[in-house]
């Protein structure tokens, strides 16, 4: 009757684990790649956001910017970028502002918002959604 039990335990068990690692694969999101979108305030678009996802080791890097028309744009690295499941978190050193960027990915598209501050005042704010970019 132990060895039954014991067996039993060991059958729930694995059961158990099985089904743990199939949901947490699952709801795996892997951003690497380029990201493309408008940020908008209101009705009014922003620009264009652009972002680059890559893993080095095990940390997660970004690099990209807000494109405005009649600006040139140069791409920078971002810091404290962090993917946790289907979140995505980033922040970006704009000179005397810190652009911080919060989002989550679903249905194909990563959607989130920025808040621009300086000295710990928001300057803007703007939504953004973003399609993953076909490499070339």
């Amino acid at each position: 009757m132990k060895r039954l039990l014991y067996a039993m335990g060991a059958v729930l068990t694995v059961l158990f684990l099985s089904a743990a690692l199939g949901s947490a694969a699952q709801d795996t999101f892997d951003p690497t790649g380029a990201w493309s979108g408008p940020c908008k305030s209101k009705d009014q678009s922003m620009g264009t956001l652009h972002v680059e996802f890559r893993r080095e080791g095990r940390a997660w890097r970004a690099k990209g910017g807000l494109r405005t028309p009649g600006y040139p744009y140069s791409d920078s690295e971002f810091e404290e970028v962090k993917v946790d499941g289907p979140k995505v978190s980033f922040v970006g050193l704009w000179g005397p502002m810190v652009a911080e960027f919060t989002g989550a990915h679903k249905d194909a598209k990563l959607t989130g918002e920025l808040r621009v501050a300086q000295d710990e005042k928001a300057v803007m704010t703007c939504a953004w959604v973003l399609t993953r970019v076909q490499a070339k």
